[in-house]
């Protein structure tokens, strides 16, 4: 992230315990981050925020960024 300038974001979130493999969920992780220094290549002030959240017995972690997005032929296929 430091060669590319990328700003990541991990708000003060409440310590979590996730049940899953560890590997796979590293690679996952890896992955989406991966994909979102390739979507911001051309955006100014790029940034990549980590969050991760409570709900219910499930835990959430998300992974976003201020790219451009998806485009609509792109979306169509996924």
């Amino acid at each position: 992230l430091q060669h590319h300038h990328i700003a990541l974001e991990l708000p003060d979130n409440p310590p979590l315990t996730v049940r899953a493999d560890a590997g796979q969920l590293e690679m996952v992780l890896l992955n989406l981050i991966k994909n979102a220094v390739e979507s911001l290549d051309r955006t100014p002030l790029p940034r990549i925020r980590l969050d991760a959240l409570s709900e219910g017995t499930r835990v959430l972690i998300r992974v976003s960024d201020n790219g451009p997005g998806i485009g609509p032929d792109a979306l169509e296929q996924i």
